[in-house]
């Protein structure tokens, strides 16, 4: 997924989101789709979708805390995703 909600902003223009996850968890996908749920298409962020798994930096920096979605390398919410939380980091400088 390279970004959620096209159409609104150019995508130079909108945050960059990470979300580090790991394939077969059934908590990773719960996160991501109320994410993209809350998202609606509304175009508000770029979202870049990892695999913790395929790096060991990633591996040792984020090891069993995923599901977890970064803006740049400040976390916004980890293991549920937290509409009040994400609302907040959108409307950070």
């Amino acid at each position: 997924m390279a970004e959620v909600g096209e159409g609104r902003a150019s995508p130079a223009a909108l945050p960059a989101w990470r979300l580090i996850t790991r394939l077969d968890c059934p908590v990773c996908e719960s996160f991501a789709a109320a994410l993209v749920n809350w998202e609606d298409g509304r175009g508000r962020f770029q979202l870049e979708v990892v695999n913790v798994d395929s790096s060991s930096t990633l591996l040792e920096r984020y090891g069993m805390r995923v599901p977890l979605l970064l803006a740049g390398e400040r976390e916004i919410c980890v293991l549920r995703f937290r509409p009040t939380l994400a609302a907040a980091a959108l409307a950070a400088p």
